[in-house]
Order: C-alpha cells, then structure tokens, then sequence
C-alpha cells in the first residue's frame, strides 16, 4: 500500500500544481491536503515538494503565515533527505518571501542573508542576486532607502553576472525609481 499511496499522492501533488497554475486554489489545496494525508511523515520526498505545493498557494491566496510554515515545513524534510544547496537556498527566499508579505522583517533578512551567505559559497550568483534585491526590499519597507537602493544596485549587477536579463531588469528598475525619490 506504501508505493501506492506515494504514487496517488504524486499525481494529487500534479492535479493541484495544475489547479493552482489554473487559478484554482481550493481545488489545488484540497487535492494537496488529500496528498498530504497519504504521505505526511512516511515519504518525506513527496512530502517535501508537497510542502512548497502548499506555501506558494497559501502565499498567492494571502496566507503569509501558513505560507511560511508550510516552507519551514519543507526545508526540515529536504535537510533530513541530504537534498542540494540550490533546492534549500530556494525554499529560503520563497520563505522569505512570506516572512516579508507577513510584515515579519527581522526574520525575512535572517533568511536572505543566509541565502546570500550560502550562496555565494556555492557560486549561485542567480540565488545570491534575488536575496540581495529582496534584503533591499525589506530595507525599502524598513524605511532604509539609501541602504534599499545600494542592494539594489548590487542585486541588478549580481543578476547581469548571472545572465538573468529579468532579474536585472527588476532590480535595476528599483534602484532608479528609488533614487529618484531620494
């Protein structure tokens, strides 16, 4: 029954991921939690991926909080499973990103300074790039404007380095609509 349930609970996992995709997110969440039944603290890889499942729509539906714990959630399952850096570093800024969007700053910057710090480790200038725009964020909503726009300015020149024409395009606009408040 074990691999059974790990299989019904992959393709709930693609049914809700297709949901979601469809702006449908009870239906998404209520095949997710369906999933989550099956395999919650017995296959902790389909459990993992479930969770972030579970953060993005939370997030998306503004549930910041539950967001948030479905992550950490998470990122405890994908350290015990010995799963890569780039996969943990990018749980942390969706993290992160909750932590923002719930108003909890301080624990945001702890996450994306640890993104930053790990990243640049690991050479993940693309990761080290996005935590650094998303530190001048928080920095922005912090009421730290020259500090935003300094991260910023590294963020666009991380994001170049790292060939995302998006990402500098983002950061980059930032730092110019922030200065010209300043």
């Amino acid at each position: 029954p074990a691999p059974a349930s790990a299989s019904r609970a992959k393709m709930l996992l693609s049914l809700g991921r297709i949901a979601s995709r469809r702006d449908r997110p009870r239906d998404a969440m209520r095949h997710f939690g369906q999933a989550l039944e099956l395999v919650a603290g017995v296959e902790p890889d389909v459990e993992s991926h479930l969770q972030v499942a579970i953060g993005r729509v939370r997030r998306i539906d503004g549930d910041p909080q539950h967001a948030a714990n479905a992550y950490r959630r998470a990122l405890e399952l994908f350290a015990d499973q010995g799963e890569s850096s780039e996969t943990l570093l990018r749980t942390r800024l969706e993290l992160a990103d909750a932590l923002t969007a719930a108003g909890d700053h301080d624990a945001a910057a702890v996450e994306l300074r640890a993104v930053e710090h790990e990243g640049k480790k690991e050479d993940l200038t693309g990761l080290v790039a996005r935590a650094v725009g998303m530190l001048g964020s928080v920095d922005e909503l912090a009421g730290r404007a020259r500090d935003a726009q300094v991260r910023y300015e590294e963020a666009a020149s991380l994001a170049a380095e790292a060939g995302d024409a998006p990402g500098h395009r983002r950061w980059l606009s930032a730092s110019k609509t922030l200065r010209a408040s300043l």
